[in-house]
């Protein structure tokens, strides 16, 4: 199967998800499921336009894919699923900026329809445009009043854009309209928790526990609970529970360094504070390289995302953002190390030593990096360390370079070799200035 394939299936997959998803049983930030539109019986014109806009989507053509969308609209401006399928394909095609304005059109044509206003407010939010979120989902709201999935994304878009107690009452409406709703449960209780009602809070968390929702997010809030109780034991079990579930949650990893200090474990507390800052600086990065990205067309920051991506073991997305990077700037040697690094991870052996073969200067630090990577993919430890010593001698001062030396290093056995890159890349340039390559 060639990965073309792999990601138009994963394309797929997404807008499954967006069709047939749940706010009840998915984490604090899901894309947007459908509502249930089956009692408004749409149209055979409606399900023509549908069904071919999916299928546009299947072949990774998403603008033409958009065109039915709006077919598809025309016959059925009251459903919700052509909103969803719309979005959908938006995100396919990593263009939040042109989602905006499309669904800036439509609550211009239908301002008295609310899932203009929701997908337009979910889009800024992507983009980090807390305020303008708001305003989005507040207008949503106005006209759906009892959508306990609209007041959950208002609730949030107030947490990000600062303003707690106004996030906390839209959460409570939420909670009220969806007692079973597991990720406004879990947002619920840890404002609760932080705004020290921890009897409310608890109150909240046995309720959705006795319903049979648990996640990483109810996890954490459960610790915030138990510290704000000064029962710090428990409070740990439940981060690292979280953690556990899943590894790269932040607010659970800063929450069990802050525990760590507190409780004078000072040697955990500063190891934990390694992985913390990791996840703090993968986070603000790919904020800021992603808006980059999308809103500038910015060929750099594509592949400074990629390799943002790559160093965090985020694969395939990593190949996404390599390949829009080589349609907007063309192809450099370090696009092509970056991109043979990550089909060795992916197994492709072939298909890596065909980027590295293409590479101009085969003495790049990078290209040492990559090829560490292939010897390790076939088990080959001594030659791999050769090439990280070579890769570490002549490579570039930053951050996602240093950071993936070092986690190679570590996957070697040489742990202090490993450390001391980390702490070259947390003194690194902090803005992963981008290059050519070539």
């Amino acid at each position: 199967m060639t990965r073309a394939t792999n990601l138009s299936q994963a394309g797929l997959a997404i807008i499954a998800a967006l069709l047939l998803a749940s706010i009840s049983c998915s984490g604090p930030d899901p894309a947007p499921p459908a509502a249930d539109d089956s009692r408004n019986q749409p149209s055979e014109a409606y399900i023509a336009s549908r069904d071919a806009s999916i299928a546009l989507g299947r072949s990774g053509r998403f603008l033409d894919a958009i065109v039915q969308v709006r077919d598809a609209l025309a016959e059925a401006p009251d459903l919700r699923e052509p909103y969803t399928l719309a979005s959908g394909f938006y995100q396919e095609g990593l263009n939040d900026p042109g989602a905006i304005k499309f669904f800036d059109f439509m609550t211009g044509t239908m301002p008295e329809k609310p899932w203009p206003w929701f997908y337009r407010g979910f889009h800024q939010a992507r983009l980090g445009r807390w305020t303008k979120a708001t305003e989005s989902f507040r207008q949503a709201a106005a006209i759906l009043p009892g959508d306990a999935e609209i007041l959950y994304y208002l609730g949030r878009a107030h947490e990000e854009a600062g303003d707690r107690s106004a996030a906390l009452s839209q959460l409570k409406r939420a909670r009220e309209l969806d007692p079973a709703g597991g990720a406004i449960a879990a947002a619920l209780t840890r404002l609760l928790a932080f705004h020290g009602e921890l009897g409310d809070a608890e109150k909240v968390y046995e309720d959705t526990r006795m319903e049979g929702n648990s996640s990483p997010d109810l996890l954490h809030a459960l610790g915030m609970i138990r510290t704000g109780q000064s029962r710090l034991d428990e409070a740990e079990i439940a981060f690292r529970n979280a953690i556990r579930l899943k590894p790269d949650h932040l607010n659970a990893h800063q929450a069990l360094e802050r525990l760590l200090e507190r409780s004078g474990r000072t040697e955990e507390a500063e190891r934990q504070s390694i992985t913390t800052a990791r996840l703090e600086d993968y986070e603000i990065g790919h904020r800021s390289w992603v808006v980059a990205a999308l809103e500038d067309s910015d060929s750099k920051a594509c592949l400074a995302l990629a390799e943002l991506e790559l160093t965090e073991g985020n694969v395939e997305q990593a190949m996404i953002w390599f390949d829009r990077a080589e349609r907007l700037g063309g192809t450099t040697d370090r696009l092509r190390a970056g991109r043979a690094e990550a089909l060795f991870v992916l197994d492709e052996i072939d298909a890596g030593d065909r980027e590295l073969a293409g590479v101009r200067q085969i003495s790049d630090a990078r290209v040492a990096l990559a090829r560490a990577v292939r010897f390790l993919s076939t088990e080959d430890a001594g030659m791999a360390q050769i090439q990280l010593d070579k890769a570490v001698k002549s490579g570039p001062e930053e951050r996602e370079f240093l950071r993936r030396a070092s986690d190679l290093y570590e996957t070697t056995g040489l742990h202090a070799r490993s450390i001391a890159l980390l702490e070259r890349a947390a003194e690194a340039n902090r803005s992963y200035t981008a290059e050519n390559g070539e």
